[in-house]
């Protein structure tokens, strides 16, 4: 069994450091929004100088990206808990527990981390829903191997982008009824609407496979747009 080096005190204090201002961020954002504070305001409030803040983090994006990356660590963590045949969406159920748990014990945490994502889609789409030209990165290739696909599938990035959006539709909806819905039980049934998706990718082999059970579908709209165009020709002669 390996032992892992015991985090050194030096380390241990920017960690709680960075802790400290990020907490403060998340607090002066729920009063004033993102842009309405700066960074000197936020150094300010921490306590500390604005040079102190800087060698943590370079700017202001940046101390709200590294809060959403937390959560991201955080959910690759425990999704690499589970087994391999376990089925991806139960997997990905499990992973986000902790972050619901943490949410429903703290509403207020919700509200200011939802908040910056509103505010900042730059964030949200560089940390938690990457966009389609985002290099691959650890949670794609645990996603990858539970479905069995390349990471550079596209339908990869898409499902990734539907699960992170049920999640924030769910905790958008608890946060409506001020609490009073059942987060987890919200997060599972949007979570799951897109078990079919999984099914699909899962059982369909490459891209070109996968756009081929399409072919019906698109056959049948395209006839009956063909024969709506022939009615109104017809009517036109008329």
């Amino acid at each position: 069994m390996t032992h892992q080096p015991a985090e050194g005190l030096r380390a241990r204090r920017r960690r709680e450091l960075m802790g400290t201002i990020s907490e403060v961020a998340l607090t002066l954002v729920a009063e004033r929004g993102f842009s309405g504070i700066s960074v000197q305001e936020i150094a300010d409030a921490a306590g500390i100088s604005l040079r102190t803040l800087f060698r943590h983090y370079p700017n202001k994006d940046a101390i709200f990206g590294g809060r959403i990356e937390q959560r991201e660590e955080q959910i690759l963590a425990r999704l690499r808990e589970r087994t391999p045949a376990e089925p991806l969406i139960e997997s990905y159920l499990y992973a986000i527990d902790a972050m619901v748990d943490d949410y429903m014990a703290d509403p207020g945490e919700a509200e200011r981390e939802l908040r910056v994502l509103r505010e900042v889609p730059s964030l949200r789409a560089q940390y938690l829903v990457p966009s389609p030209e985002h290099e691959t990165d650890a949670m794609d290739e645990a996603l990858a191997a539970k479905l069995g696909c390349a990471t550079t599938d596209a339908r990869l990035s898409l499902l990734r982008r539907c699960l992170v959006n049920a999640v924030l539709q769910a905790i958008s909806t608890w946060q409506r009824a001020d609490g009073g819905s059942d987060l987890r039980g919200d997060v599972r049934n949007l979570v799951c609407l897109f078990a079919p998706m999984v099914a699909l990718i899962k059982n369909s082999g490459t891209l070109c496979q996968f756009d081929t059970t399409l072919a019906p579908i698109l056959t049948s709209d395209a006839r009956h747009g063909e024969a709506r165009n022939d009615g109104r020709a017809g009517l036109g002669r008329r």
